[in-house]
């Protein structure tokens, strides 16, 4: 679904699918100092594919208009941050992960520091804070598509930019563990916790991420993401 905001930058609006190690509160500093919110969205190949087909469409017409300039470029290929899901044992689940990132903080070119942030909602369009989302969270995102050439890899892409998203089922650190499922078995007498001092204890950190991932490569004030490689 797309929609136009306010910056003429067309907005789009991916269906309902799972998180995947998502950085939304917090930025990933793991690339860069500056930090990135992100989020890889687990979705269905034939959503991938309505995906796909905005993002091919509007690298074309990038395209087009770059080889009016740069008439060499003509044969370069194209990357899109789109993947296959990849489960822990190494196989192909079948379904596709759309990845959206946004940098923390942008730097114009008057010098000035522009801090961002990622807007959240809840299932009834409620803006909402105090939340931590975690992988398996099911989710909505807004984003808008930016088209980039990358002359060291001889490919024009788009970048998935992530505006926000509407938590439709949230999971935050710990929900998936209890004492039970560790093995723990409940004693007749020893410490107890109150719930006030559990709430105030528990601290919500987000998992480190787990696969691979290619490093960015910085292009022209892009960063080239790993995913589909589509023939012009």
């Amino acid at each position: 679904m797309a929609n136009s905001n306010t910056n003429n930058d067309m907005q789009y609006t991916t269906p309902v699918g799972t998180a995947k190690f998502p950085y939304l509160v917090k930025p990933d500093t793991k690339f860069d100092d500056r930090g990135t919110f992100k989020v890889d969205l687990i979705i269905t190949s034939k959503e991938a594919a309505v995906i796909k087909a905005a993002a091919t469409e509007l690298a074309k017409s990038f395209k087009k208009e770059d080889l009016e300039s740069n008439t060499t470029r003509k044969k370069w290929g194209l990357h899109l941050p789109l993947l296959d899901d990849i489960d822990q044992d190494g196989e192909d689940t079948g379904q596709k992960i759309a990845r959206f990132k946004q940098a923390a903080s942008i730097r114009t070119r008057d010098g000035r520091e522009i801090k961002k942030s990622i807007l959240l909602f809840d299932s009834e369009g409620n803006r909402v804070s105090g939340i931590n989302p975690y992988s398996g969270t099911k989710m909505s995102v807004a984003y808008t598509m930016s088209p980039y050439a990358n002359p060291t890899g001889k490919t024009y892409g788009v970048t998935f930019r992530l505006v926000a998203a509407q938590i439709i089922e949230l999971v935050e650190g710990g929900q998936s563990m209890s004492a039970e499922s560790l093995g723990f078995q409940k004693q007749e007498t020893g410490f107890v916790v109150t719930q006030q001092e559990a709430d105030n204890e528990q601290e919500i950190l987000e998992p480190e991420e787990t696969d691979a991932e290619t490093k960015p490569v910085p292009v022209s004030g892009e960063e080239e993401t790993a995913g589909d490689e589509v023939p012009f």
